[in-house]
C-alpha cells in the first residue's frame, strides 16, 4: 500500500516541490511533481528554445512531439544519474 506521504525511490529524484499541508488534522505531505518531471520540463524549456528539433534523434514512426518529449526525459534521467554520482556541498565525500 503506497501513501502520498511514502519516499520515492531515487530512480525519480522524489518530489520536487514538497509541501506540508498546515490546514490537516494530522500534517501530510503534498509532493506534486518529481524531480524527474522538473527537469525535464526544463530540459524541453532549453530544447525548443535553443536547438528544437535539430538535436532530436526520432525512432522511426514517432511524431515529432514524441521525439522531443522523450529527449526531455532522457536528460532528465541523466541529470538524475549524475546528480547521484555528485557530492553535495554539504557532504563529507
Amino acid at each position: 500500500m503506497t501513501n502520498s506521504d511514502e519516499p520515492t525511490p531515487r530512480t525519480d529524484g522524489g518530489p520536487a516541490f514538497p509541501v506540508v499541508e498546515p490546514n490537516h488534522p494530522t500534517p501530510i505531505i503534498l509532493r506534486g511533481m518529481t524531480l524527474r518531471d522538473y527537469f525535464a520540463g526544463q530540459a524541453l524549456a532549453g530544447i525548443m528554445a535553443i536547438a528544437g528539433l535539430s538535436i532530436i534523434k526520432k525512432k522511426e514512426g514517432a511524431s515529432d512531439w514524441e521525439a522531443i518529449a522523450e529527449s526531455a526525459y532522457t536528460l532528465a534521467d541523466a541529470m538524475l544519474a549524475e546528480r547521484s554520482q555528485t557530492p553535495t556541498a554539504n557532504s563529507d565525500a
